[in-house]
Protein backbone atom coordinates (compact mmCIF):
# COMPACT_ATOMS: atom_id res chain seq x y z
CA UNK A 1 0.00 0.00 0.00
CA UNK A 2 1.38 3.19 -1.25
CA UNK A 3 0.44 6.26 0.80
CA UNK A 4 1.07 9.82 -0.72
CA UNK A 5 -1.76 12.24 1.02
CA UNK A 6 -6.02 10.61 2.44
CA UNK A 7 -8.20 11.74 0.25
CA UNK A 8 -9.00 9.59 -3.11
CA UNK A 9 -8.07 5.83 -3.33
CA UNK A 10 -7.50 4.38 -6.54
CA UNK A 11 -6.18 0.76 -7.67
CA UNK A 12 -2.87 0.78 -9.62
CA UNK A 13 -2.44 -2.01 -12.11
CA UNK A 14 1.30 -1.44 -12.65
CA UNK A 15 3.78 0.07 -10.14
CA UNK A 16 7.33 1.60 -11.84
CA UNK A 17 10.39 3.31 -9.91
CA UNK A 18 12.31 5.68 -12.01
CA UNK A 19 15.60 6.64 -10.53
CA UNK A 20 16.06 10.38 -11.99
CA UNK A 21 19.21 12.18 -11.99
CA UNK A 22 18.35 15.82 -12.93
CA UNK A 23 21.21 18.57 -13.65
CA UNK A 24 23.59 16.33 -10.98
CA UNK A 25 20.42 15.97 -8.69
CA UNK A 26 19.53 12.01 -7.77
CA UNK A 27 16.18 11.28 -6.92
CA UNK A 28 13.13 8.83 -7.11
CA UNK A 29 9.92 8.85 -9.41
CA UNK A 30 7.01 7.15 -9.05
CA UNK A 31 4.68 5.86 -12.27
CA UNK A 32 1.36 4.78 -11.31
CA UNK A 33 -0.89 3.09 -14.40
CA UNK A 34 -4.41 2.70 -13.30
CA UNK A 35 -6.58 1.99 -15.98
CA UNK A 36 -6.35 4.84 -18.88
CA UNK A 37 -4.61 7.46 -16.35
CA UNK A 38 -1.47 7.50 -15.01
CA UNK A 39 0.27 9.64 -12.20
CA UNK A 40 4.09 10.45 -11.98
CA UNK A 41 5.53 11.79 -9.07
CA UNK A 42 8.68 12.10 -7.11
CA UNK A 43 9.27 10.87 -3.64
CA UNK A 44 12.54 13.33 -2.82
CA UNK A 45 12.32 16.33 -4.65
CA UNK A 46 14.37 19.45 -2.34
CA UNK A 47 12.28 21.87 -1.12
CA UNK A 48 11.62 25.11 -3.35
CA UNK A 49 14.13 27.91 -1.47
CA UNK A 50 15.42 30.81 -3.03
CA UNK A 51 19.01 32.47 -1.93
CA UNK A 52 20.63 35.56 -2.49
CA UNK A 53 24.49 36.42 -1.91
CA UNK A 54 26.47 39.56 -1.94
CA UNK A 55 30.45 39.50 -3.20
CA UNK A 56 32.46 42.36 -3.36
CA UNK A 57 34.44 42.17 -6.84
CA UNK A 58 37.28 44.69 -8.08
CA UNK A 59 35.52 47.61 -5.78
CA UNK A 60 31.51 46.89 -6.82
CA UNK A 61 29.37 44.82 -4.87
CA UNK A 62 27.55 42.15 -6.48
CA UNK A 63 24.17 40.16 -5.64
CA UNK A 64 23.96 36.48 -6.85
CA UNK A 65 20.70 34.86 -6.74
CA UNK A 66 20.04 31.09 -7.13
CA UNK A 67 16.10 29.50 -7.58
CA UNK A 68 15.51 26.21 -6.26
CA UNK A 69 11.80 24.99 -7.33
CA UNK A 70 10.39 21.13 -5.82
CA UNK A 71 9.06 19.67 -2.84
CA UNK A 72 8.36 16.69 -1.92
CA UNK A 73 5.01 16.20 -3.64
CA UNK A 74 5.51 18.46 -6.29
CA UNK A 75 6.44 17.65 -9.82
CA UNK A 76 3.18 15.87 -10.23
CA UNK A 77 2.43 14.69 -13.73
CA UNK A 78 -1.29 12.89 -14.56
CA UNK A 79 -2.41 11.89 -17.51
CA UNK A 80 -5.17 10.83 -19.25
CA UNK A 81 -5.46 8.40 -22.57
CA UNK A 82 -9.30 8.89 -22.99
CA UNK A 83 -9.57 13.13 -23.16
CA UNK A 84 -6.09 13.20 -24.12
CA UNK A 85 -5.26 15.79 -21.33
CA UNK A 86 -2.09 16.39 -18.77
CA UNK A 87 -2.02 18.16 -15.53
CA UNK A 88 1.33 19.04 -13.99
CA UNK A 89 2.48 20.78 -11.06
CA UNK A 90 5.21 23.31 -10.88
CA UNK A 91 6.59 25.85 -7.81
CA UNK A 92 7.00 29.33 -9.22
CA UNK A 93 8.69 31.84 -7.15
CA UNK A 94 6.20 35.15 -6.83
CA UNK A 95 5.97 38.00 -4.63
CA UNK A 96 8.83 36.65 -2.38
CA UNK A 97 8.51 33.15 -1.91
CA UNK A 98 7.34 29.63 -4.02
CA UNK A 99 3.69 28.87 -4.85
CA UNK A 100 2.36 25.72 -6.19
CA UNK A 101 1.14 26.19 -9.86
CA UNK A 102 -0.76 23.99 -12.11
CA UNK A 103 -0.63 23.85 -15.34
CA UNK A 104 -3.15 22.09 -18.47
CA UNK A 105 -1.78 20.65 -21.80
CA UNK A 106 -3.33 18.70 -24.17
CA UNK A 107 -1.50 15.31 -24.44
CA UNK A 108 -0.17 15.81 -27.94
CA UNK A 109 1.20 12.36 -29.64
CA UNK A 110 4.68 12.57 -29.33
CA UNK A 111 7.03 12.11 -33.06
CA UNK A 112 8.92 8.79 -31.80
CA UNK A 113 11.55 7.47 -34.18
CA UNK A 114 11.73 3.88 -33.56
CA UNK A 115 15.00 2.23 -34.59
CA UNK A 116 15.90 -1.51 -35.22
CA UNK A 117 18.62 -1.00 -33.10
CA UNK A 118 18.33 -3.34 -30.05
CA UNK A 119 19.85 -4.17 -26.61
CA UNK A 120 19.38 -6.05 -23.22
CA UNK A 121 19.32 -3.93 -20.25
CA UNK A 122 18.65 -6.09 -16.73
CA UNK A 123 15.76 -8.51 -18.09
CA UNK A 124 14.83 -6.70 -20.74
CA UNK A 125 15.15 -6.71 -24.41
CA UNK A 126 14.92 -3.37 -25.33
CA UNK A 127 14.41 -1.02 -28.97
CA UNK A 128 15.82 2.18 -29.08
CA UNK A 129 13.68 5.29 -29.73
CA UNK A 130 14.50 9.06 -30.26
CA UNK A 131 12.53 12.08 -30.65
CA UNK A 132 12.48 15.82 -29.98
CA UNK A 133 9.86 16.74 -27.04
CA UNK A 134 10.00 20.18 -24.98
CA UNK A 135 13.01 21.47 -26.69
CA UNK A 136 15.54 18.57 -26.08
CA UNK A 137 16.81 16.03 -27.68
CA UNK A 138 15.68 12.37 -26.18
CA UNK A 139 16.77 8.35 -26.44
CA UNK A 140 14.76 6.00 -25.25
CA UNK A 141 14.83 2.36 -24.41
CA UNK A 142 11.75 0.43 -24.38
CA UNK A 143 10.07 -2.81 -24.15
CA UNK A 144 7.57 -4.71 -25.88
CA UNK A 145 7.26 -7.59 -23.07
CA UNK A 146 5.62 -4.83 -21.27
CA UNK A 147 3.23 -3.31 -23.44
CA UNK A 148 2.71 0.58 -21.66
CA UNK A 149 1.69 3.99 -23.76
CA UNK A 150 2.33 6.12 -20.19
CA UNK A 151 6.18 6.51 -19.40
CA UNK A 152 8.15 8.37 -16.96
CA UNK A 153 7.31 12.45 -16.20
CA UNK A 154 5.72 13.46 -19.57
CA UNK A 155 7.11 10.99 -22.12
CA UNK A 156 4.81 8.62 -23.40
CA UNK A 157 3.25 6.82 -26.91
CA UNK A 158 5.95 4.41 -27.31
CA UNK A 159 4.65 0.37 -28.03
CA UNK A 160 6.24 -0.84 -24.61
CA UNK A 161 7.60 0.21 -21.02
CA UNK A 162 10.80 2.67 -20.75
CA UNK A 163 13.36 1.10 -19.24
CA UNK A 164 15.72 3.82 -19.74
CA UNK A 165 15.25 7.62 -21.33
CA UNK A 166 17.90 11.07 -21.13
CA UNK A 167 18.43 13.47 -23.39
CA UNK A 168 21.61 14.38 -25.21
CA UNK A 169 22.88 17.42 -23.26
CA UNK A 170 22.81 14.82 -19.92
CA UNK A 171 20.67 17.18 -18.26
CA UNK A 172 17.87 14.80 -17.15
CA UNK A 173 18.10 10.82 -17.41
CA UNK A 174 15.37 7.95 -16.38
CA UNK A 175 16.28 4.91 -14.79
CA UNK A 176 13.36 2.20 -14.45
CA UNK A 177 14.85 0.66 -11.05
CA UNK A 178 11.07 -1.29 -9.92
CA UNK A 179 8.21 -2.98 -11.63
CA UNK A 180 5.13 -4.23 -9.92
CA UNK A 181 2.04 -5.92 -11.56
CA UNK A 182 0.27 -6.56 -8.63
CA UNK A 183 -2.28 -4.43 -8.03
CA UNK A 184 -1.40 -1.40 -5.47
CA UNK A 185 -3.81 0.71 -3.89
CA UNK A 186 -3.24 4.03 -4.23
CA UNK A 187 -4.21 7.21 -1.98
CA UNK A 188 -3.75 10.34 -3.81
CA UNK A 189 -4.98 13.78 -4.21
CA UNK A 190 -5.46 14.77 -7.54
CA UNK A 191 -4.06 18.23 -8.77
CA UNK A 192 -6.12 20.70 -8.43
CA UNK A 193 -6.99 22.17 -11.86
CA UNK A 194 -10.09 24.99 -11.25
CA UNK A 195 -7.22 27.76 -11.86
CA UNK A 196 -5.10 25.72 -13.84
CA UNK A 197 -2.99 28.03 -16.19
CA UNK A 198 -1.91 26.87 -19.91
CA UNK A 199 2.54 26.26 -20.91
CA UNK A 200 2.96 29.85 -22.24
CA UNK A 201 1.35 31.40 -19.32
CA UNK A 202 4.17 28.74 -17.17
CA UNK A 203 6.72 30.50 -19.22
CA UNK A 204 5.88 33.44 -18.81
CA UNK A 205 5.63 33.43 -15.46
CA UNK A 206 9.37 31.51 -15.29
CA UNK A 207 10.69 34.67 -17.48
CA UNK A 208 9.51 36.83 -14.48
CA UNK A 209 10.89 35.37 -11.67
CA UNK A 210 14.35 37.12 -12.17
CA UNK A 211 12.08 40.22 -11.84
CA UNK A 212 10.61 38.30 -8.48
CA UNK A 213 14.02 37.63 -6.76
CA UNK A 214 15.18 41.36 -7.73
CA UNK A 215 12.09 42.92 -6.27
CA UNK A 216 13.54 40.86 -3.08
CA UNK A 217 16.98 41.81 -3.27
CA UNK A 218 15.86 45.93 -3.84
CA UNK A 219 14.58 46.07 -0.26
CA UNK A 220 17.61 44.75 0.90
CA UNK A 221 19.28 47.69 -0.55
CA UNK A 222 20.16 51.19 0.95
CA UNK A 223 17.63 53.57 0.29
CA UNK A 224 18.24 55.07 -3.74
CA UNK A 225 20.59 52.27 -4.88
CA UNK A 226 19.32 50.52 -7.22
CA UNK A 227 20.94 47.49 -9.43
CA UNK A 228 20.42 45.57 -13.25
CA UNK A 229 20.64 42.16 -13.74
CA UNK A 230 23.65 41.41 -15.91
CA UNK A 231 22.96 37.33 -16.28
CA UNK A 232 20.13 34.66 -15.94
CA UNK A 233 21.10 31.31 -16.82
CA UNK A 234 17.70 28.99 -17.02
CA UNK A 235 18.17 25.00 -16.03
CA UNK A 236 14.66 24.38 -16.86
CA UNK A 237 13.86 20.37 -18.39
CA UNK A 238 11.41 22.43 -20.20
CA UNK A 239 12.92 24.45 -23.09
CA UNK A 240 9.90 24.83 -25.12
CA UNK A 241 5.76 24.00 -25.12
CA UNK A 242 6.07 21.16 -27.94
Amino acid sequence: SITIASQETRTADLFLSYQVLQNGELKIGHLFKTGTQSIFYYQNERASSSSEKQEVIDGETVYKATLRSGNKISGNVETNMVDRSMFSSENLYKNGSYSQYVVSEKMNDILWKLSAEEKKIGNYLCKKATTTYKGRNYTAWYTLQVPLLFGPWKLHGLPGMIVEAYDAENFISFKLVTVKIKKQRLVYVSLDRTSAIDCKALFLMKSNQANEIKKKIQTKLPRGASFQITKVENNWLEKSCN
